[in-house]
């Protein structure tokens, strides 16, 4: 599974969020931006769930909530 951060450039459009989609296109979560509270992702319609102040941090998260569930599909073959 590949997850799809978006590139958000410039803040104001993700006030109302952005999706996070997987690689065939399905949205499989947001990321919202907030001034006073930074960057929060939800993922699986809440299952994880993270705050952030860098988008570093963002990619950081997505990409472990992605090896997990990597992880977990090879595992259960």
């Amino acid at each position: 599974m590949r997850l799809i951060i978006p590139d958000v450039k410039n803040y104001s459009t993700a006030i109302a969020g952005e999706p996070i989609k997987d690689g065939s296109g399905q949205t499989v979560g947001q990321l919202v931006y907030s001034e006073r509270e930074g960057r929060s992702v939800s993922l699986f319609g809440g299952k994880y769930v993270g705050r952030f102040d860098s988008q570093d941090g963002v990619v950081g998260f997505v990409r472990g909530v992605e090896a997990v569930l990597n992880h977990m599909t090879s595992t259960a073959r």
